[in-house]
């Protein structure tokens, strides 16, 4: 607060007198910005979760769970991944300054560049910190029964094997009713923003007298970006090989989890066996 008292005196009296100087929004229609940020509120289980909203339609375009949302090369996955969907990349992305969002800073730039908009190009990265999901699980009760120890690397790699792809399915049925649902949003002096159902508002903005802001991009483009950036992905269980090898081993013969009690207990059964192992 000193700091910022020497540096922004004038900030400081208007956040005083609860006079902020609010910015007004503004989003002409889908693919002019896309929003993308992560969610910690599963960190310490071992699950990180990421997602991108779409400004104007609110359209959910991914919600993903993995090991790790500040490796630059899994965010960067998951934005090529949606490309590859969509055939089409954002005018702006917006994003928070952290290193995890560099690589995708430099896919962007690269898409916007090889359609020769130049200047576009530079300005194709407006970074600031948003939030666009909620909290997914209120936690500690796995923690607080001592079912699970998060300091124990064979604990958290458990886990993700048991649960990750329960996370991920839970999240795609979020983003799939989200997209599906009428929005009832009340117009606000800062933002002003299009009513109706997410999906409509994105695949048909011609309905909302608007049109599609996006930039076209092709398939061998996409290619050769994934195989230049996109390194040393998760498996589909979110866990490291070797416990995969491990579990194959001590119990071959096992379904994977279709419920939360399924994957607990598996979660209970697999750290039994490998401490009576060790």
């Amino acid at each position: 607060m000193t700091a910022m008292r020497i540096i922004h005196p004038e900030s400081v009296v208007r956040r005083k007198k609860h006079k902020l100087i609010r910015r007004h929004y503004v989003n002409p229609g889908p693919n002019f910005m896309w929003h993308i940020d992560s969610n910690d509120k599963l960190k310490p289980y071992g699950f990180a979760i990421h997602g991108c909203i779409d400004g104007f339609s609110r359209r959910i375009l991914w919600l993903e769970v993995g090991p790790s949302n500040k490796n630059p090369y899994i965010i960067a996955s998951y934005y090529l991944n949606c490309l590859r969907r969509l055939k089409v990349t954002p005018k702006i992305i917006r994003a928070n300054l952290g290193t995890e969002n560099q690589v995708v800073s430099f896919l962007q730039t690269y898409f916007r560049f090889s359609e020769a908009i130049v200047e576009m190009a530079r300005k194709a990265l407006f970074l600031a910190k948003v939030v666009i999901i909620k909290e997914l699980s209120s936690g500690g009760d796995l923690r607080d029964s001592g079912k699970y120890d998060e300091s124990d690397p064979l604990h958290c790699d458990c886990l993700r094997f048991c649960f990750t792809r329960l996370l991920r399915k839970g999240l795609n049925n979020i983003a799939s009713e989200w997209n599906q649902h009428r929005l009832q949003v009340r117009k606000q002096r800062e933002y002003d923003c299009a009513q109706g159902i997410p999906d409509i508002l994105y695949f048909l903005p011609e309905a909302s007298n608007t049109e599609s802001f996006g930039t076209a991009v092709n398939d061998d483009d996409i290619n050769t970006c994934y195989e230049m950036y996109v390194r040393e992905l998760p498996n589909l269980y979110g866990c490291s090989e070797k416990l995969l090898e491990i579990v194959n081993i001590i119990k071959p013969n096992y379904t994977h989890p279709e419920n939360t009690e399924q994957a607990l207990s598996l979660f209970m059964e697999l750290i039994r066996i490998l401490n009576e192992q060790l």
